[in-house]
């Protein structure tokens, strides 16, 4: 699956959030945050090679100073999910309300209250982490890019 390109911005110091919808191959919001029928949502490219259930979902979004084939450039600053994270990814509840509706316009929230670091211009990519596995064999991890872009930090304003 190809990632997607966009083009982030926050200013130091501030509150930084950003709503993402990850859509299905129908184009309906996937619902990360919960199971059916004890697994996770499961992404068209998987089920094409023959995943039959996904027991875990996670995501990290890291911006670094440069992209390197190897990842090797320092990491400025890192959203993932998962308890205790000090600048968290989370799965929003999509399911739908008596009308139909989804209760929630978007399914990922990531969210820091000061995105403290160099200021300028910096590259991001978010991954997403499916781990599950085929009707028979071991559980597999695969990475999937979601998004890519550039990451641009501007000074705080102070009045």
């Amino acid at each position: 699956m190809p990632s997607g390109y966009y083009d982030l911005y926050a200013e130091a110091g501030s509150l930084f959030i950003i709503k993402l919808n990850f859509l299905d191959a129908n184009g309906v919001s996937a619902n990360l945050a919960y199971t059916v029928n004890n697994s996770y949502y499961i992404p068209e490219e998987l089920k094409a090679i023959g995943w039959t259930e996904v027991t875990l979902i996670t995501a990290k979004l890291q911006v670094k100073k440069k992209p390197t084939a190897d990842g090797s450039d320092t990491t400025l600053i890192e959203f993932k999910t998962g308890a205790g994270a000090t600048n968290p990814i989370e799965f929003i509840d999509t399911h739908l309300d008596t009308s139909g509706n989804p209760i929630n316009d978007h399914n990922i929230l990531i969210y820091t209250t000061n995105p403290n670091f160099a200021v300028g211009t910096h590259f991001y990519d978010l991954e997403m982490t499916f781990r599950g596995k085929k009707s028979t064999g071991p559980l597999t991890d695969i990475v999937l890019r979601i998004l890519q872009g550039r990451f641009t930090l501007t000074p705080q304003v102070t009045g």
